[in-house]
């Protein structure tokens, strides 16, 4: 999957009509996601923050 406007970054997702053949997808663009904001956060605070799995 690829973010309007080719190769420039997207941040927003938008699920229409989630179901099996894109959850996949779905949770990797949104793991994807998440690891990359985490990243920012800490870049941006000095905070290293705990990685507590999927759930927070």
């Amino acid at each position: 999957m690829r973010a309007a406007g080719g190769n420039t970054p997207s941040r927003w997702l938008a699920v229409v009509n989630p179901g099996r053949r894109t959850e996949a997808a779905l949770r990797e663009l949104l793991c994807h996601a998440h690891h990359l904001a985490r990243a920012r956060h800490e870049r941006r605070t000095g905070a290293a923050t705990e990685d507590r799995g999927p759930q927070g």
